[in-house]
């Protein structure tokens, strides 16, 4: 059984480097494999193994899910409401199917400054992590309101969820069935679940914290400490730091979205790798006489504006955060507007008029929600 299980943490692996090339045939990947394991653990008498193999199912769950549900238009911080509600009535599934008491998976406290030490292991983490991805905040401005709740939605959907699932059920059981080596297999799926940020050095990165937390909870029996590092973790990488460090860093490029629950929107590949804005380039937004029934030109003097990147893409499939080129047909007011977005939204970052239309292959500047 221990053959098997390597085995099916390649073929996971395999899927999530699949799915940055091709989401749907890593969508197909993925849902073979959860077949896989639930016709594996439903004909497999022996009580680990058996255990063992239903816990990993919700690995190929997650992406699964994050793939599959229909949320495009909605904002990405309620994409966790949507995905982690589903993955924590599956893990408490699991958690029935297998019979798994809560004070075996880490359900339980025994030092509550033990915890807390532990807790602020996140902060420095949360760091570390930021000076490797530089990316986007998860909230386009800074307000306590919008703070607090993505906080909270990161605390519930990354740190407690997240730890419950990998460091509560799959590592209970692949220790229970392959040892000490349990912990090194439970580090490195939860690192396989993150290579979508395409970065060898955050992959090696989230295997020493997934090791590190591993380790915690074997020592501790609790997963409370790790779950509050984690969210801390992620409430700085993702709310705290690119704010912070806004005017330190090179523009990042990473999508708002921590990979192991969420895949960012793929609909034109991202610019990997880090950039400074180019010189800003004039663009005259003239536009020729327009036809009856179509919007106006401005009537003010054409000024420069400034170019986000070097990328260019169509207008029309771009993802917000991203510079692209407006084709014809592409508008952004009335009825055929870019999505997502306001007219406002387009004007303040490409310093447009009101009534301005941008030409066919002028560069745009998209700004994330």
């Amino acid at each position: 059984m221990s053959v098997a299980a390597w085995i099916y943490l390649l073929l996971i692996s395999t899927a999530e480097m699949l799915t940055i090339l091709n989401p749907w045939a890593g969508l197909i990947l993925h849902s073979l494999i959860l077949l896989a394991l639930l016709f594996h653990g439903a004909t497999t008498r022996q009580t680990g193994p058996r255990r063992f193999l239903i816990t990993l199912t919700l690995a190929p769950l997650i992406r699964i899910l994050s793939i599959s549900l229909p949320l495009r238009g909605f904002p990405l911080i309620f994409w966790y409401l949507a995905i982690g509600s589903l993955l924590f009535l599956a893990a408490l599934a699991a958690l029935r199917v297998t019979a798994l008491s809560a004070r075996r998976i880490g359900l339980t406290v025994k030092s509550w400054p033990a915890e807390a030490g532990i807790a602020l292991i996140g902060i420095a983490l949360g760091l570390m992590e930021y000076f490797i991805l530089y990316p986007r905040p998860l909230i386009a401005r800074w307000t306590w309101g919008d703070f607090l709740l993505a906080a909270l939605i990161l605390l519930v959907f990354t740190g407690i969820l997240e730890e419950l699932i990998f460091r509560g059920l799959i590592q209970e059981t692949a220790t229970a069935m392959l040892g000490r080596a349990g912990l090194i297999y439970t580090a490195l799926l939860f690192a396989m679940m993150h290579v979508g940020y395409l970065s060898l050095a955050d992959v090696l990165f989230v295997f020493g914290v997934g090791l590190l937390f591993g380790l915690l909870v074997a020592r501790t029996r609790s997963l409370v400490g790790v779950s509050l590092a984690h969210a801390l973790t992620n409430i700085g990488l993702y709310l705290v730091y690119p704010f912070l460090f806004a005017g330190l860093t090179t523009t990042p490029s990473t999508p708002a979205a921590p990979q192991e629950i969420l895949l960012p929107p793929v609909e034109v590949p991202h610019f990997r790798g880090r950039y400074v804005t180019p010189t800003p380039t004039t663009v005259n937004l003239i536009a020729p006489a327009p036809l009856a029934g179509q919007p106006t030109t401005s009537d003010k003097h054409p000024r420069a504006m400034p170019l986000a990147t070097p990328a260019a893409a169509s207008c029309g499939t771009v993802a917000l955060g991203e510079s692209c080129r407006m084709q014809p047909g592409n508008v952004i007011t009335g009825q055929n507007r870019i999505p997502n977005l306001s007219p406002t939204e387009h004007y303040q970052p490409n310093d447009l008029s009101g009534k301005a239309i941008p030409q066919p292959a002028q560069a745009l500047f998209l700004p994330a929600p």
